[in-house]
């Protein structure tokens, strides 16, 4: 779906969620959205939904098995990752530093809260977790709306 209004007029939902996160933490707080806002807001959370069905690419830091979770440092936007069996903190992870997220919004709260809402660390973390689960590096049209595919996700 394309957006048909403001300053992302033209430019799909697939690639403004990965690219504009702090843009769609607005979207999403918007309790009297309405009309194209509403719309954008809706396939916002269906996109949303996608993306935190899919699964990691990634290995595990401490066994090497497929990954399940990140986790992150506070004030950091770069992830570890870790299978469900394998424990940071026995790994040497520091108590009451690390934060584990699994979904997009976890990670827009957790720059609010970790990182000053800082505009360069949502769109960070985003795009970390989104490698991790399989975007190309280069995030353009094709491959924000390929990442999407529903035949992709888990």
């Amino acid at each position: 779906m394309n957006i048909t209004f403001g300053k992302h007029k033209d430019k799909s939902t697939e690639l403004i969620l990965l690219t504009e996160p702090d843009y769609v933490k607005w979207v999403l707080n918007k309790s009297d959205a309405s009309g194209p806002l509403l719309k954008i807001k809706n396939e916002f959370n269906r996109l949303i939904e996608i993306f935190d069905k899919k699964n990691l690419i990634k290995k595990c830091n401490g066994c090497g098995e497929p990954a399940t979770r990140f986790s992150f440092y506070n004030g950091t936007i770069d992830p570890m990752v870790w299978c469900l069996k394998c424990d940071p903190y026995s790994q040497g992870a520091i108590e009451g530093k690390l934060n584990i997220l699994n979904k997009y919004k976890d990670a827009l709260q957790y720059v609010e809260y970790f990182c000053g809402g800082s505009k360069s660390y949502y769109k960070g973390i985003i795009k970390n977790m989104a490698s991790s689960k399989g975007l190309s590096e280069k995030i353009v049209e094709k491959s924000a709306i390929d990442f999407f595919n529903i035949t992709n996700s888990q």
